[in-house]
């Protein structure tokens, strides 16, 4: 269940609406572009406009644990942006889509949003020429279900995910070891 703000209940409610997109894509340096004309700030992050959004496909919601897919096309972006992406480590990267709602005057409702989708980046395509585009998959956490572990309790993944913690240290020095228990008559 999403929780969506009043404020945009009662745009919907109004039957007139305005919906303002708003992508961020943690890359190494995070990028975020909206669907409006130009920048504009939601909720203190400020998102690029300019139509820098060329599409989003819609989220398909069912009752089955299948993953969703989204498809993000980022058209007519800086070549600072496509260099960003370009160069970073792109798989697996946080995407969050949110929706917001512009009032009458162009602001933006209650300065909110609610999340339409959240998940990670998955395959990432160039296309270069008059039009450069980047188009981006993401899938939903549902896709990481059927991927398998790899990650064991020994001490360089627990340096990996907790770099410092002693904790695994010497599991590689007893892991070969041959351990002897004392005969039950030992406890008496």
């Amino acid at each position: 269940m999403r929780d969506v703000p009043a404020g945009i209940i009662a745009k919907l409610e109004s039957r007139i609406f305005k919906p303002l997109f708003l992508v961020e894509i943690m890359f190494d340096t995070a990028l975020r572009f909206s669907s409006s004309h130009g920048a504009i700030t939601v909720g203190g992050v400020e998102y690029f406009g300019g139509a820098n959004l060329g599409k989003i496909t819609s989220a398909k919601e069912n009752s089955d644990l299948d993953p969703n897919e989204m498809k993000i096309t980022l058209a007519g972006i800086s070549d600072a942006s496509l260099e960003a992406v370009g160069n970073s480590n792109y798989m697996n990267r946080p995407v969050a889509i949110r929706i917001a709602m512009f009032n009458d005057d162009g602001s933006v409702v209650d300065n909110t949003y609610m999340n339409y989708f959240i998940g990670k980046t998955d395959d990432v395509k160039f296309n270069y020429g008059k039009q450069s585009s980047i188009v981006i998959a993401a899938r939903d956490r549902l896709a990481d279900w059927s991927r398998p572990r790899i990650e064991r309790n020994m001490n360089a993944d627990q340096q990996a995910r907790y770099p410092g913690d002693k904790g695994f240290e010497f599991v590689g020095q007893i892991a070969d070891k041959k351990i002897i228990w004392p005969k039950g008559e030992y406890f008496e």
